[in-house]
């Protein structure tokens, strides 16, 4: 063995991701394994290391007696894609951006609901106005009479 792999063997144990895991284990296992082993171990669980994300954002959180998990993940895609992974990714995205324009849309129409709550507008006072002034244009045969009648509506409501 060289020099450097002695002084490297020596250190394994002192190695964060090592200590790590040997933390976890019970004291008579983690004393079980060799110097080989553990190096072996390491160079195995580097080989995840490269799995980072610029984007990571995970977390979990409570419903009653459930418990659920979420992972969003995003960053450049290096992975040779197939087709079928290709086609995939199209019905995740276009899935996706549904749920997303269909949750703004909700969140959209709650905050004007809420701008009228607080703003006292009644809305259907205004419609059904608008839905007698369309049955009296319906109802009159007239024509001429209609712009009178318009025209006493809006003196009215000044």
């Amino acid at each position: 063995m060289k020099q450097q792999d002695q002084v490297e063997v020596r250190e394994i144990q002192h190695d964060p991701m090592i200590a790590g895991v040997l933390d976890r284990l019970p004291e008579k296992m983690a004393a079980s394994f060799s110097e080989e082993q553990l190096l072996s171990l390491k160079a195995a669980m580097g080989a995840q290391r490269g799995h980072r994300h610029p984007f990571d954002v995970r977390g979990s959180f409570g419903v009653g007696r459930l418990r659920w998990y979420y992972v969003f993940l995003a960053g450049r895609d290096r992975r040779a894609a197939r087709r079928s992974e290709g086609r995939c990714n199209r019905v995740a995205l276009l899935l996706f951006w549904f749920i997303f324009l269909f949750a703004g849309l909700i969140l959209g129409v709650g905050v004007l609901a809420v701008l009228k709550w607080s703003l006292g507008v009644d809305l259907l006072a205004l419609s059904a106005e608008l839905a007698g002034d369309l049955a009296a244009i319906r109802d009159h045969s007239n024509l001429a009479a209609m712009p009178a009648t318009l025209a006493g509506r809006a003196g009215a409501m000044t």
